[in-house]
C-alpha cells in the first residue's frame, strides 16, 4: 500500500523515495484451495451417511449435517464447531454466528431446506444427548473437536484428488467453493459485481475486503464471462 501510494506522489513529486519490493522480506503467497464439485459433495455426504453407528446413531448425522451446512453457508469450520443450540433460530431461519478469527458476530439467513435439516438433527441430538449446550457433539455428547473433525474428513475424503495447491482437501475448502461459486455466478450476470462483493464480505465476517478479493479467482469461465462483458463495452464506447 505504501509503494501504491509512494508512485501516485512520484507522478507530481519526482524526488519520492519509493520503497524496494525487498525492503520488507518476501511475501505470503496463498495456496490455491481446492473447489469441491456438486458430484464431490454428493460423494462426500453419501460417505458421511454410511459412517459407522457402533458408538453412537447420531454420529453419521452429525458428519453429515455439518459437512452440508459448511457447503451451503461458506461457514468458518470453527464458527460451526462453536455453533450453540440456541444460536439456531428455526422460526426466523436464521444462524447467529459468534466471533471468530478477529470477525465480528452475524445473523445469516438460512435456506428452508437447511433449516428442515437443522431441524431433524437438533431433534435427534437432544433425544440421544440431552445435556450440553453445543450445537454439534461427538459420541458421547461432548462438543465435537476440530482435531477430530479434519481426522473424521480425512477419511471421508481419501479418495479425492485435489484440484489446488495442497496434497489434500480441507474443510475450509468448503468455504472458498461457496464464495467463489456465488462470485462466479454474478460474474456471469449483467449487473455490477461491486455492491454484490461488498454483502459478501459482510456475509462471510470478514473485517476487510482484501480478505474477500481472494475469492475472486479459480474460475476459467466467469473470467471469460467477464471478458465478454468487458469486450461488449469497449465496442458500444467506440461505437458511440
Amino acid at each position: 500500500m505504501v509503494r501504491a501510494f509512494a508512485r501516485y506522489c512520484a507522478a507530481s513529486d519526482p524526488t519520492t523515495q519509493i520503497p524496494d519490493t525487498r525492503l520488507l522480506g518476501p511475501c505470503v503467497q496463498r495456496l490455491r484451495p481446492h473447489l469441491y464439485t456438486t458430484a464431490q459433495l454428493r460423494r462426500i455426504l453419501r460417505s458421511a451417511r454410511a459412517l459407522p453407528t457402533r458408538q453412537s446413531p447420531l454420529h453419521p448425522l452429525t458428519y453429515e449435517t455439518l459437512i452440508g451446512l459448511l457447503a451451503c453457508t461458506g461457514l468458518r469450520p470453527g464458527e460451526a464447531l462453536r455453533l450453540q443450540l440456541r444460536d439456531f433460530d428455526a422460526a426466523n431461519a436464521r444462524l447467529h454466528v459468534r466471533p471468530c478469527k478477529f470477525s465480528q458476530p452475524r445473523s445469516i439467513p438460512l435456506h428452508p431446506s437447511t433449516v428442515r435439516v437443522l431441524q431433524h438433527y437438533c431433534a435427534l441430538r437432544r433425544r440421544l444427548f440431552p445435556a450440553g449446550d453445543h450445537l454439534f457433539v461427538g459420541t458421547t455428547g461432548q462438543p465435537l473437536r476440530a482435531r477430530r473433525t479434519e481426522k473424521v474428513f480425512r477419511r471421508l475424503t481419501r479418495d479425492i484428488v485435489s484440484s489446488g495447491q495442497r496434497r489434500s482437501s480441507r474443510l475450509l475448502d468448503f468455504r472458498h467453493t461457496f464464495a467463489s461459486a456465488r462470485i462466479a455466478q454474478w460474474s456471469r450476470q449483467d449487473q455490477p459485481v461491486a455492491h454484490h462483493l461488498l454483502l459478501l464480505a459482510r456475509y462471510l465476517g470478514h473485517r476487510t475486503f482484501n480478505s474477500t478479493w481472494w475469492y475472486v479467482s479459480s474460475d476459467p469461465a466467469a473470467l471469460r464471462s467477464v471478458g465478454r462483458l468487458f469486450h461488449d463495452f469497449h465496442h458500444a464506447r467506440h461505437e458511440r
